[in-house]
């Protein structure tokens, strides 16, 4: 068993001994503190002014030649390397080189300066720069210099344009620089030449072509600085017509259902004569006076006249024929298609199985022949006014031949009408138990 005496004489050991290293620990790291100091006082830091390396070169180069960059004067050590820099849209090269007496001279090989535009040279050398900016110019237009042209149609009217442009290259295929001059010539169809001085501006020259009042081919051709390229198209066409008319051959026709008239226009011309371009759609409208209905049939030109072809009504009429070419309306023709039956007796009489049987004919046309086998034959039976049957049957042979029940009659008077090619022929008959 350890003493109080004891224990409190341990403590104050172990606290001297904490003491003791806690000093030595201190003493070392103050040591230490001043050996760096120490050091640190025996080199100093001596800081390099940055200078400005001056840089000649020619601020303006044509694409393709060699650039020839002088470096200096400048208080810059012997044999130091400096870094140029050429920084342009299409990327960036780097070019090194010596000081010797402050100077340095370098030259950029013509391959590197094909890329037109703004350039910047900067030359690098540890904490000195300089700067220095030049524009490479394109080389002269190269052919071939081809003429764009939209639209590539215009109305011939002396007010309406379309555009001609041209986007020239030099043979590095950079676009010729601003204010290069292009020459355009145009030809119109009436021999007219226009000549036009046309200023490259940012890539493109273009030149606004007006037409004139002929229709045809505009020619369009262009030259710079002795380059040369294809011609260019435009076509002048003629605009609405004005004054046309219809006709129709033969000029009258049976109402057969059957036979074709032949419908044409005048030539269609604008206001400055100029024959509308085949092709151009014509729309014939041909109304109905019978039956109130209208047809339209689908024409095209032809050296300016459209032709479409006419099928004859079943019923005779007059019809009114007019063309329509955009917004542009013929006058009306008239065109009648007259009664292609004459007249015809019927006859009536019963058959055998209690039937009527009614026979039209023969049905002759307006030459005396038999009308076309095919013709509609229309039978009508009333009895007191009110219709008790109706049928159709086609003409064959010159005549129109009808079956009915009398089942479907009864007894009694009646009016039968026979209707063919709009002739109506009425007879009354008396059916008896």
């Amino acid at each position: 068993m350890v003493s109080p005496v004891t224990r409190h004489a341990q403590r104050q050991r172990a606290n001297t001994r904490l003491r003791f290293a806690c000093t030595v620990l201190i003493s070392i790291l103050l040591g230490a503190c001043s050996v760096f100091q120490s050091e640190t006082s025996q080199t100093p830091i001596t800081a390099v002014a940055p200078q400005l390396i001056p840089i000649e070169a020619p601020t303006e180069l044509l694409a393709g030649t060699p650039l020839t960059v002088t470096l200096g004067p400048v208080s810059i050590p012997d044999d130091t390397q400096v870094t140029v820099l050429m920084t342009h849209s299409y990327g960036v090269r780097s070019y090194q080189t010596q000081l010797e007496g402050g100077q340095a001279e370098l030259i950029i090989p013509a391959s590197d300066t094909i890329r037109s535009g703004f350039t910047t040279l900067t030359a690098i050398s540890d904490v000195h720069r300089g700067k220095h900016t030049l524009n490479i110019t394109a080389d002269a237009p190269v052919e071939p210099i081809v003429p764009l042209v939209g639209s590539d149609t215009i109305i011939a009217d002396a007010n309406h344009w379309s555009i001609a442009a041209v986007l020239a290259y030099d043979q590095y295929l950079n676009p010729v620089n601003d204010g290069t001059i292009i020459n355009m010539r145009v030809r119109h169809p009436d021999g007219q030449l226009d000549a036009f001085q046309v200023p490259s501006d940012n890539i493109i020259a273009w030149q606004r072509i007006f037409s004139g009042t002929v229709a045809g081919k505009t020619t369009i051709t262009v030259e710079s600085q002795g380059s040369f390229g294809p011609e260019a198209d435009l076509l002048e066409i003629a605009g609405w017509p004005t004054n046309f008319s219809v006709s129709a051959v033969p000029p009258t026709l049976p109402a057969d259902g059957r036979q074709l008239v032949t419908l044409s226009t005048s030539i269609l011309q604008d206001k400055n004569g100029n024959v509308a371009p085949d092709g151009t759609s014509v729309v014939f409208t041909v109304s109905e006076s019978a039956t109130g209905s209208e047809r339209r049939i689908n024409a095209f030109t032809v050296s300016g006249v459209a032709q479409a072809v006419l099928q004859a009504p079943s019923v005779p009429q007059i019809v009114s024929i007019q063309a329509t070419v955009y917004h542009e309306s013929s006058t009306p023709l008239n065109f009648e298609f007259t009664p292609q039956v004459t007249s015809f007796p019927t006859q009536f009489e019963l058959g055998p199985s209690d039937n009527l049987l009614v026979e039209a004919g023969p049905i002759l046309g307006e030459l005396q022949q038999f009308v076309p086998n095919g013709t509609l034959g229309v039978l009508r039976i009333t009895r007191d006014g009110q219709s008790v049957f109706t049928g159709e049957t086609e003409v064959d042979a010159g005549y129109a031949a009808f079956d009915v029940r009398l089942s479907k009659l009864g007894f009694g008077t009646f009016t039968a009408t026979v209707d063919v090619g709009g002739i109506i022929v009425t007879e009354a008959f008396t059916l008896q138990p």
